[in-house]
């Protein structure tokens, strides 16, 4: 299974959004979440990633999501140019965060 998440519930304020809602992706699927404007399609791709980031990373890390943990376009073409941005700066900061913490783990070994 690449994603499973269950009971996910979010609240705005003392509205509830979503609740109890349960997700399946098996590995190799894709799945497309459809819906009309403000149902909280990407209010629920945002909590997914933000879960899965915060248990499988390291606290450092988390800031700055793994590229191939998700990856979301919008529904418009020229919303591509501002995604391929972003990614391309997650990336470079993702990049650095990783060779730093590296550095710092090598130099803690050679100091012991």
């Amino acid at each position: 299974m690449l994603l499973e998440r269950k009971e996910i519930q979010k609240t705005y304020g003392k509205q509830l959004l979503l609740k109890d809602i349960h997700l399946s992706i098996p590995k190799g699927q894709a799945v497309a979440i459809i819906g009309g404007n403000g149902t909280g399609k990407s209010t629920l791709l945002k909590m997914i990633a933000s879960i899965r980031l915060k248990k499988e990373m390291p606290e450092l890390l988390w800031v700055f999501p793994p590229i191939n943990s998700f990856l979301m376009f919008g529904q418009y073409e020229h919303h591509l140019l501002v995604h391929v941005l972003l990614l391309t700066a997650w990336a470079l900061a993702y990049s650095f965060v990783l060779m730093s913490w590296f550095l710092y783990l090598v130099r803690k070994r050679r100091n012991m």
